[in-house]
């Protein structure tokens, strides 16, 4: 009868001591899929707080840059409001919406080993279907947002931009 016991106390604190060895688990490497996401949604909560590009963003999903995201993944921005929904066409100006936007391309965050990201993204703010008049504002911003932290507050992320035009669309 102590036999049991004892065996079935070894194997109790076996599995208590193997749980809590070591401490928490190691945060994600660099590079996982799982780091880049969580960094790219952190840039797309950014867009809504920049005063040029107000609204939830339209993310542009067409060309080899966007290609690598998974579905479900975009549907959840988009079932957590942190965009509005995603066009899969091959210009802005053929995305099927009638209002005015910003709509955002990006790249694949650079991620480093301080738990900080670097997303380079474009920024088209224009009304697809009223494109076709010849008063049509768009304009256009590229450039860099540096996240110390994608976790932190959006008053810690820094825009760099590096191109901006307007133009007639």
């Amino acid at each position: 009868m102590h036999r049991v016991r004892l065996s079935s106390m070894i194997l109790l604190v076996g599995a208590v001591l193997g749980c809590h060895r070591g401490g928490p688990p190691a945060p994600p490497g660099p590079d996982t899929p799982a780091r880049g996401e969580a960094a790219l949604a952190a840039a797309l909560r950014w867009i809504p707080t920049n005063p040029e590009y107000q609204g939830l963003p339209v993310v542009l999903m067409a060309g080899s840059a966007h290609g690598d995201f998974r579905p479900a993944w975009i549907d959840s921005l988009k079932s957590a409001a942190l965009i509005h929904h995603a066009c899969t066409a091959l210009t802005v100006v053929e995305c099927p919406d009638s209002a005015r936007a910003a709509y955002v391309g990006f790249s694949q965050p650079v991620l480093a080993t301080d738990r900080s990201a670097d997303v380079s993204m474009t920024v088209f703010v224009l009304n697809p279907a009223a494109c076709g008049h010849d008063s049509t504002q768009s304009s256009e911003a590229s450039g860099r947002l540096h996240m110390p932290w994608p976790g932190s507050t959006v008053t810690n992320y820094r825009w760099t931009q590096e191109r901006s035009a307007t133009a007639r669309c």
